[in-house]
């Protein structure tokens, strides 16, 4: 597989022949001549490979600006594949039953985790081990959640309700939540209620099996606690929190395990109170072996703390967004403190949020005027750089150092993530919180999960771990088709949002990936190879049909003729493509090389639902279930045949030629033009119709079906051919409430494939169906004087596949893998036995291993 240094070796390569500033011309001799010396990875049969990919000239030859075009998309397409999106799903909603909006929700892992090394060998993803913990929410009016690490299962403990009382009729305790910082050392949740801290008994890592959580202690302050924090490591313990009058208390604990986090003398318990507390000023004025300091910042309320270690320094924001002030405590000879302020310029505010980003020694603020600033600890003069990307005020800031990437978020739910060189690589917004404030953010990062809340919670799991692997699928939308191309040896595949993804068949991984469809539009996409297999056709909602270099992801060429209706077969030979489409009995036969473009129309057919083509011929069924064969160079109809009334093949006489119409477009007006969108929709579940399909590895003789078409679960055999027609049926399908959907005989035309509506897959052994042999071997049926076989091809093998609807299965030519798709939105690789060897953009695999050599475990089986 061409790989980043043999494109960069390429592309300097090229240098010297693209300098001369002329367009220059190579054939293969001087191509591989070019690369050969290069020490690159790829063999010589991959660069022969590599020489079709890029695309030649009718000559033959390839032009210096095509192979350069060609590098410039492989490294886009990499790059997009393989260093893009850090959160490429979208955000889920956990529903949450609470009248208040959720001002605060936090992680808190477990501890003593054993989290095994995440398998290396099936991704060069670096994933790690996801972290197993839980999450604790709290709402305004005090209603207190502890969720699973899924937020799949949750306890709601209503924190204003009193275990006991002194008061008669006082069974509620009036709460105003502002924050919540968990201290696990001593296993207690810090919770700031107007002028108290209250420090519950909570162990986080078991589940709560109380209604009622008991106060340790709590801590009174003369003005109200508007924001709190706590960081700890195996020797300090840092617990701060700042008032409304912009005083910042600050308190450490150099052994809170054993000493707690205040000195406990101090607590009493009031004759109103059924728990310990002491007033602030006590613990500030009394001696003890803990570090207790009060300091004032600003004539304003501290709206946010935080401790950042690596700094040793407290930093305080107002709640103007005004003022941004650094504290530090000097414990070495008593306690000194020194503080470093920083201020707003003209009217923007700087300081809506910070953060420090530990790998730079930045610390980050986010402005109301959109910007993220970079200052340096020591130096408050000016920022050191200013970062373009959001456009409204910035209201969060996080750095992930197992990710090494920040992350910002704006009032219009704007979140950008960042790398440590502050190139914006993702920009993205949080839909369906547009019309409501947002309360809170937690960016769990430890599995690089971000989650927003108001009075519901927002969740969007990114890339990094495990768990998130076990959620990829292959593509983002529903399938709809897939392709393999038999000498790139690589399979094509296709969502309905236009998504065409190139898949490496060998080892599952993507190779290219781009955009068919205008305006990203959910709908469906037809897709094919043309005649040469060079170039991969698509026709989209907007009814163009547009031919690709897939390898590449450009766009050669757009045909004249624009389409109707959603389409339902293409057939590209001889220089022309045959186009059907649902719901019409026309078929549109496109040349592609001039402007011959003409309209075939049969009055057999109505609804054209599928077609093939077998050497010269084209065959076309539509779901009356009557099957039209044309002279695919001339459009003079051959034969027809009624497959629910007649066995017989009927020669197309005079009486029953179709019509041929030419189609002339014009600039100002074309031919037919796409009515609207609602046509061509995004579908949830596969739709049954009359299916055919052609055995072309066979000679076509009277005595030799070369023709398979399905209805009502069987599955027939028709010889195309004067004096010939229905030569074998069979029942392809297990239970009455199934149909066949898909029927892919492989290239020899030994084995057949077939797919129904509950997601099973048959492989069928089909060299000896479909012949008119003289022997008495049995069943037959007798109809209208014709004898039919009834006698089934051996079924080889049989399993279920996707959890939807299938919409493709195909063979490799070696027989030994078969590749499906379905509305689950993945595309699997199967061995010939039913053993899936996984899913291609989430397993990785050696296609080139033999099959027999294989475990038994199917490497999605947890999916099934």
């Amino acid at each position: 597989m061409l790989t980043a240094s043999d494109m960069t070796k390429i592309t300097k390569a090229m240098g010297p022949v693209c300098c001369s500033g002329l367009q220059q011309q190579l054939d293969f001799k001087e191509f591989f001549a070019l690369l050969k010396p290069l020490n690159i990875s790829l063999s010589d049969a991959e660069i022969k490979v590599l020489y079709k990919q890029i695309g030649t000239n009718p000559d033959g030859t390839i032009d210096s600006d095509q192979v350069l075009n060609f590098l410039v998309n492989r490294k886009l397409a990499n790059q997009r594949l393989y260093f893009g999106e850090l959160f490429p799903k979208p955000f889920e909603i956990v529903p949450v039953d609470h009248y208040r909006e959720i001002v605060c929700l936090l992680f808190h892992p477990f501890e003593d985790q054993n989290n095994p090394e995440p398998d290396k060998r099936v991704s060069t993803e670096p994933y790690r081990a996801f972290t197993r913990g839980h999450y604790l929410s709290i709402s305004s009016d005090a209603v207190l959640n502890m969720w699973t690490d899924r937020f799949d299962c949750t306890q709601t403990i209503p924190l204003h309700k009193i275990k006991k009382t002194t008061l008669p009729f006082s069974n509620h305790r009036k709460m105003n939540v502002q924050d919540m910082v968990y201290i696990k050392e001593l296993k207690q949740l810090a919770i700031s209620s107007e002028r108290e801290v209250l420090f519950y008994i909570c162990d986080c890592n078991s589940e709560i099996e109380t209604e009622v959580l008991d106060i340790s202690h709590s801590v009174i302050v003369d003005k109200v606690v508007t924001s709190m924090s706590y960081w700890s490591n195996e020797s300090k313990s840092v617990f701060s929190f700042g008032d409304r009058d912009g005083f910042l208390y600050m308190f450490i604990s150099y052994a809170i395990r054993t000493n707690g986090l205040f000195c406990q003398d101090f607590f009493k318990i009031p004759s109103m109170l059924e728990y310990p507390s002491v007033h602030v000023s006590d613990l500030l004025d009394k001696p003890s072996n803990h570090v207790c300091v009060k300091v004032h910042n600003f004539n304003d309320a501290c709206t946010h703390i935080q401790y950042f270690p690596l700094l040793d320094t407290f930093v305080t924001l107002s709640g103007s967004s005004s003022t941004m002030v650094l504290t530090c405590l000097n414990t070495s000879h008593g306690i000194t403190v020194s503080q470093n302020f920083f201020e707003s310029r003209g009217d923007h505010k700087y300081f809506l949020c910070v953060e420090h980003a530990s790998s730079s020694g930045y610390l980050v603020t986010g402005g109301s005027d959109g910007l993220l600033r970079l200052w340096l600890p020591h130096r408050k003069l000016s920022c050191v750089r200013s970062l373009t990307e959001h456009v409204k005020p910035i209201i969060y800031v996080r750095f992930n150092s197992k990710d090494r990437i920040v992350l910002s978020l704006s009032k219009d739910m704007n979140v950008c993530v960042w790398t440590e060189s502050w190139q914006c690589i993702q920009s993205f917004y949080v839909h369906g919180m547009e019309q409501a404030s947002m309360a809170s953010v937690c960016y769990n990062t430890h599995n690089n999960e971000l989650i927003l809340t108001n009075s519901d919670i927002r969740k969007c799991l990114g890339r990094g771990t495990d768990v998130y692997k076990s959620t990829l699928t292959s593509h983002d939308m529903p399938l709809c088709c897939a392709l393999y191309h038999s000498t790139y040896k690589q399979v094509v595949s296709v969502c309905q949002s236009g998504v065409v993804t190139v898949w490496d068949f060998l080892t599952g991984q993507a190779v290219m990936q781009f955009d068919v469809t205008p305006n990203k539009h959910e709908a469906i996409t037809a897709m094919s190879f043309d005649e040469t297999q060079e170039g991969l056709v698509t026709i989209s909602w907007d009814g163009k049909v547009r031919l690709w270099n897939f390898n590449s992801g450009s766009e050669l060429s757009v045909h004249s003729v624009t389409l109707t209706n959603q389409v339902t077969g293409i057939v590209c030979t001889k220089n022309r493509m045959f186009v059907s489409t649902k719901y019409s009995k026309i078929i549109f036969d496109l040349d592609l090389v001039g402007d011959d473009n003409k309209l075939l129309e049969h009055q057999c057919l109505s609804d054209i639902s599928s077609m093939d083509n077998h050497e010269n011929t084209l065959v076309t069924a539509s779901n009356n279930r009557n099957v039209v064969v044309w002279d695919a160079c001339s459009g003079e109809t051959l034969y027809w045949l009624n497959t629910s009334t007649s066995p017989k093949t009927h020669v197309a006489f005079r009486k029953s030629q179709g019509q041929i119409r030419r189609l002339i477009t014009t600039k100002q007006k074309q031919g037919l033009t796409a009515p609207g969108i609602s046509l061509t929709g995004a579908k949830s579940e596969v739709e049954v119709n009359h299916l055919v399909t052609c055995l072309r590895a066979r000679e076509n003789t009277c005595t030799t079906a070369t023709l398979l078409t399905s209805a009502d679960g069987y599955i027939y055999a028709w010889s195309a051919k004067s004096k010939g027609g229905l030569l074998g049926k069979f029942n392809a399908v297990n239970g009455e409430d199934a149909a066949i959907i898909i029927m892919s005989p492989d290239v020899k035309g030994r084995t057949l494939l077939t797919a129904d509506t509950i997601g099973r897959i048959c492989l069928w052994d089909i060299q000896e169906f479909g012949f008119n042999k003289q022997t008495e071997e049995g069943p037959f049926e007798d109809i209208e004087g014709w004898r039919v076989s009834l006698r089934a091809p051996p079924l080889l093998v049989c399993w279920q596949s996707h959890q939807k609807g299938i919409v493709s299965a195909v063979s490799d030519p070696t027989g030994e893998h078969v590749i499906t798709a379905g509305l689950d939105h993945n595309v699997k690789l199967w061995t010939n036995t039913g053993c899936c060897r996984g899913l291609f953009g989430r397993n990785q695999w050696d296609a080139s291993q033999p099959c027999n050599t294989l475990p038994k475990r199917n490497a999605d089986q947890d999916d099934q």
